[in-house]
């Protein structure tokens, strides 16, 4: 994860980062998951998340990664494996706008 003092909302303004989309439909083995970004913080994303008429949210920290070939750094979206360590899933809107609340403004 980059590391900075500065907001990364204005790091990958001025250092060229790609940020998620607000709205994308999944592919592999998300495929046609509609994905609508609901909060960003400095820390944390929340995500609203539907397919086949079920909502759920994703809530995750912010994370830059390295595309090896190109070397352009983006932000990117949890695999499968990264719930329960720095993304979690909830079917409830409020709680999951707790948990992005709390982890945002954790001072750890």
């Amino acid at each position: 994860m980059l590391k900075s003092t500065i907001p990364l909302n204005h790091f990958a303004m001025t250092q060229g980062i790609k940020e998620l989309p607000i709205e994308f439909i999944g592919r592999g083995e998300i495929k046609g998951f509609h994905f609508h970004q609901l909060l960003r913080g400095q820390k944390m994303f929340l995500y609203e998340v539907n397919f086949d008429d079920i909502t759920h949210y994703e809530v995750f920290e912010i994370r830059v990664c390295l595309t090896p070939k190109t070397r352009e750094l983006y932000e990117g979206y949890p695999k499968a494996n990264s719930f329960g360590v720095w993304a979690w899933t909830y079917r409830d809107y409020e709680k999951a706008v707790a948990k992005f609340n709390k982890n945002e403004n954790y001072e750890g």
